[in-house]
């Protein structure tokens, strides 16, 4: 064995147990993490569900219909609209739903942040406060299992991760795999991060200066985890108050949409760049050192591979629809992440429901 051959197996033997011990053993059960709760509890304080909405999402009336069936009872749902001709009220006044059209004053943050902060200024009664984007699907105890763990006082917020579900062709099946990454990030203390589509707090969590600072944010649950994480709070993962969201994806939008997700993320970190960059070059080069020298006759190098197919296995157990997708979906999924990377740190700009804004005011 030549010692390139020899640098390259104690390289991919040192990835491979990376890769094994970040998918494997990464649960971190600090302060933070709850068992799931009992749907039946008498813990019941008084909730505002704050549901931002901009234009038609994919089966809008079906995500909102799940909304309102609530198994929990002390809650209230307040839509708020950019536009009192807003396509989204449709739905919303045939369904009976309360809204409020956005009116806040904020310099530089998102349409959802001001629509959020118009409620939170409007309702301020509340003990609780719950955000739910307009695509979301949730199951009957996913109130109730979100704000449990809003009864310790270390817990500053609670979030989940969504699954999404592929409604046709590969790009819909692929990002099911995508978002696969960020339910592994949630699991861990050390990654976790507050995700917006789903996500609660108590009212005194923010006070009028935190307002005024989460006013200049174009993305209300990293402003939201910034508070938290100032005050020394945990943020608490709930997999069991998972949410869903059905979705039709062609190859344009779905590099969009991922791109703006990395952009997002990255602007609030640039370490999560690095840390990426890192991380997906090592994995890329695992595989493609795996299968170029398999190929060439050193079966010893094959081993490597079975990491992979334990991965792309472990991966079709976790999403929802099941088909032969998962096996070219895994490989790709590692250069596409780099891509992400890559391209989203070039951003100053992003483009969201129809807005465009800067990302480094």
């Amino acid at each position: 064995m030549n010692a390139l051959l020899v640098l390259f197996l104690v390289l991919d033997i040192l990835i491979s147990l990376g890769m094994l011990i970040i998918r494997v053993g990464g649960h971190d059960s600090k302060k933070g993490d709850w068992e799931e709760g009992d749907s039946t509890s008498q813990y019941s304080p008084k909730i505002l569900v704050i549901l931002p909405v901009k234009g038609k999402d994919f089966e809008m009336k079906i995500n909102f219909q799940s909304l309102l069936d609530q198994s929990y009872d002390n809650y209230r749902i307040i839509a708020v609209a950019d536009r009192e001709d807003d396509e989204s009220l449709e739905v919303i006044k045939e369904l009976g739903m309360e809204y409020i059209i956005s009116e806040a004053e904020c310099q530089g943050c998102s349409g959802k942040v001001k629509a959020i902060l118009t409620a939170l200024l409007k309702f301020s009664d509340f003990d609780y406060y719950v955000i739910a984007d307009s695509d979301i699907r949730v199951d009957r105890n996913w109130l109730q299992v979100l704000v449990e763990p809003l009864k310790d006082k270390l817990v500053g917020v609670t979030t989940t991760f969504p699954i999404f579900v592929a409604r046709d062709g590969f790009w819909s099946n692929f990002k099911m795999y995508w978002g696969l990454i960020g339910r592994s990030m949630m699991e861990s203390e050390i990654t976790r991060f507050a995700w917006g589509g789903s996500l609660a707090f108590r009212r005194d969590l923010v006070d009028e200066s935190d307002l005024k600072y989460f006013s200049t944010f174009i993305s209300d649950d990293i402003a939201l985890m910034k508070i938290c994480k100032s005050k020394g709070l945990h943020v608490s993962y709930r997999p069991g108050a998972r949410v869903f969201i059905h979705s039709r994806e062609s190859f344009l939008d779905f590099v969009e949409w991922s791109n703006r997700q990395t952009a997002l993320s990255i602007s609030s970190s640039e370490k999560i760049f690095y840390y990426g960059v890192a991380y997906y070059l090592a994995i890329i080069f695992l595989l493609v050192t795996s299968v170029v020298l398999t190929s060439l006759g050193i079966w010893y190098f094959s081993f490597f591979l079975l990491l992979f197919m334990y991965v792309a296995i472990d991966n079709l157990r976790k999403v929802p629809i099941r088909n032969l997708y998962f096996l070219p979906s895994t490989f790709l999924t590692f250069f596409f992440y780099l891509y992400n990377l890559v391209a989203a740190r070039g951003k100053k700009k992003i483009l969201w429901r129809g807005r465009e804004y800067s990302l480094y005011p």
